[in-house]
């Protein structure tokens, strides 16, 4: 009889530790989140015949939104002052002739969509499926719905 009088709460230290990661600290979540929305990379090879470009996003009918490109770049590894977990690394910002912009568009669904970029009279079309992104991790909230693409050699993909 004892024994059914001890399992909801054996039951209750049970599920508690669980949360917690057996024992370890609990997980800390930043504020960040993530916007849906639909990121574009043109590549060098054709980031100089882009030109007033819109981003034409279709999912239930068709919607065009303008598409701000900036300069990408990329990251260059500086070092590290040491091997120790408390030692500092840095690194360095370097543009590599590519162009970035993101859209934000409500609506996406985890299900295929239309997109076309539209430059200068050119059509680049795909479709593609949106995917969850976790800025935190899996353990924490702030996921959002986005689709990455990429605009290059005159094709687009995902």
């Amino acid at each position: 009889m004892g024994f059914i009088r001890a399992a909801p709460a054996l039951t209750a230290a049970v599920l508690c530790t669980a949360c917690a990661g057996g024992g370890a600290s609990p997980l800390a979540c930043t504020e960040i989140g993530a916007e849906p929305g639909v990121s574009v990379t043109v590549g060098e090879d054709m980031a100089d015949a882009i030109e007033n470009p819109v981003l034409e996003v279709c999912i239930d009918g068709c919607r065009t939104y303008q598409l701000e490109l900036h300069p990408g770049s990329e990251t260059v590894d500086l070092g590290c002052d040491s091997d120790e977990p408390d030692g500092s690394c840095a690194g360095s910002a370097r543009p590599n002739g590519t162009l970035v912009g993101f859209v934000s568009v409500d609506g996406l669904t985890a299900e295929e969509i239309g997109v076309t970029v539209i430059s200068g009279g050119q059509y680049y079309r795909t479709a593609a499926t949106p995917e969850v992104v976790y800025p935190n991790g899996r353990g924490c909230p702030g996921e959002a719905l986005q689709l990455s693409l990429t605009l290059d050699r005159g094709a687009l993909s995902a």
